[in-house]
């Protein structure tokens, strides 16, 4: 987001700064590359060795804060700032998943430090929607043409400012829940 500084020498100072804390991490500009950038982070390795896998997709390690379906193990960063990974094997509905991230961005968007991810959707299940976002910003999401690889689970990352990954996940749960129990059969 380096276009949005108000001059260059704050993005160069802001690019030298992200350099420092992460020296592997990839810096994609200009901002109509971050798409593409994002598709390729989320392609599996063609060997299966996990520790070639980005690291939002690592199989998450057992932790006991962290124990529970769909909720990836949450590494703690400086300054109570912590990711994780919420992953779901069956589609969801759209309009559950559209509450569920309108009643998270509402309630915890300054918290939302970044977002972005795959949804595999009940009503389009092999179109993904793209989704990204930072605290209160969020592009609509994107209806992909396929997904970038085999796995087709809904697939959302989010770095944070103190968010319970745990609490987000059943959250989801509840509001799959109701939304299926409304549905017309």
């Amino acid at each position: 987001k380096t276009d949005l500084a108000p001059d260059a020498s704050d993005a160069a100072a802001l690019l030298r700064t992200l350099e420092r804390l992460n020296p592997a991490a990839a810096m994609v500009q200009p901002p109509e590359d971050a798409v593409d950038a994002l598709l390729e982070m989320t392609r599996p390795p063609d060997d299966g060795d996990p520790a070639g896998t980005p690291p939002a997709y690592r199989p998450p390690r057992a932790s006991r804060a962290e124990e529970g379906p769909g909720a990836g193990t949450a590494p703690r960063h400086a300054q109570g700032i912590v990711s994780f990974v919420l992953v779901r094997d069956r589609p969801l509905p759209q309009e559950a998943f559209a509450h569920w991230l309108d009643m998270v961005v509402a309630s915890r968007g300054t918290d939302l430090l970044r977002v972005k991810g795959l949804v595999q959707t009940a009503e389009d299940p092999d179109r993904p929607l793209l989704v990204h976002g930072v605290q209160h910003l969020f592009s609509p999401p994107e209806r992909l043409e396929a997904w970038p690889s085999g796995d087709t689970r809904t697939r959302l990352v989010f770095i944070t400012r103190g968010v319970d990954a745990q609490a987000l996940s059943e959250t989801l749960d509840i509001l799959v829940r109701r939304h299926s129990r409304r549905a017309p059969a």
